[in-house]
């Protein structure tokens, strides 16, 4: 993914750290905007946040990256030290059949699986639209901009 793609990110605080956990990205600004007036914050803020160069993305609708992850899925379930952390199959409930791409409950599952080939997996978050489940925002990652909401 080039960088001059832009995203959003809604928060209910006036402040947003690109640490080592997993950040959620829409191109949506409404989808950012309805995350940003939640129930918990003061200053609801929605960011704007490019690429840095270009992102490796899981985007298991390119059918190259579906078989992929049918082999890889199989290697990773056999290595003992996951054997609570199962890759379902892409028939499985944690894949939305409609758009072929992961539910929002297995972003952490793939970042442990898959960090070290990819950036970033696209995920199918239902009314909320595709997002993009970013696993290293610090180093995948720069602010363009804010604004209060």
């Amino acid at each position: 993914m080039k960088g001059n793609k832009i995203f959003y990110h809604g928060s209910p605080c006036d402040r947003l750290e690109l640490d080592s956990r997993t950040l959620f990205l829409t191109q949506d600004i409404r989808v950012a905007k309805c995350y940003a007036n939640g129930q918990v914050g003061d200053t609801p803020t929605v960011y704007s946040i490019l690429p840095k160069g270009n992102m490796r993305v899981l985007d298991l609708r390119d059918q190259s990256q579906r078989d992929w992850y049918k082999r890889v899925r199989v290697a990773f379930n056999k290595q003992p030290a996951f054997e609570d952390d199962q890759l379902p199959k892409l028939e499985a409930v944690g894949f939305i059949q409609a758009t072929g791409l992961p539910g929002y409950g297995t972003a952490g599952l793939f970042k442990l699986a898959f960090e070290s080939e990819f950036d970033a997996v696209l995920l199918d978050e239902g009314s909320q639209g595709v997002s993009l489940a970013v696993f290293n925002p610090g180093r995948s990652l720069q602010i363009a901009g804010k604004s209060h909401v």
